[in-house]
């Protein structure tokens, strides 16, 4: 049995590398939304730089949801605090938002081939392992409002 501090329990070793490999995750796709934000769209082709100068608002602001709610959702992992899921899910939510431009328009795989196809179908499905990771840690009482290492 784990050792209990104020009554919530202390999770496995993999639990912490599973939390922080998701923190590192998000934080690339952090630096990756803030380089969509302020990229040089003269540096691109023809075809790309159409794409992003027609990139509508609600997507970017799906991007900003998935990054920060992920990286939020990975904090409250590792400082085990019971809102994680939360944040995951909205992590998720956000995913579904920014990809709907790029799949329901289908210019992002006509104008980036496969891998806007593979990076999404990635991101979303490390998302949803993550939010099963919070939940699962809510289930066997890792997480709690008190939680402390």
């Amino acid at each position: 049995m784990n050792e209990s501090v104020a009554g919530v329990l202390t999770p496995p070793k993999w639990f912490w590398w599973a939390s922080s490999a998701g923190l590192v995750w998000n934080l690339l796709g952090v630096l990756a939304f803030f380089n969509q934000m302020f990229m040089d769209l003269t540096e691109l082709s023809p075809e790309q730089q159409e794409f992003y100068s027609q990139f509508p608002v609600w997507a970017n602001a799906g991007f900003a949801l998935a990054v920060f709610g992920g990286v939020l959702g990975c904090v409250a992992l590792l400082l085990r605090r019971e809102w994680a899921f939360l944040m995951l899910v909205i992590c998720i939510a956000g995913i579904v938002v920014q990809n709907g431009y790029s799949f329901s328009s289908g210019d992002g795989i006509a104008v980036f081939g496969t891998l806007a196809l593979v990076m999404p179908l990635l991101t979303f499905g490390i998302a949803v392992a993550l939010a099963w990771l919070a939940k699962y840690a809510q289930q066997n009482g890792w997480l709690g409002t008190l939680a402390t290492s």
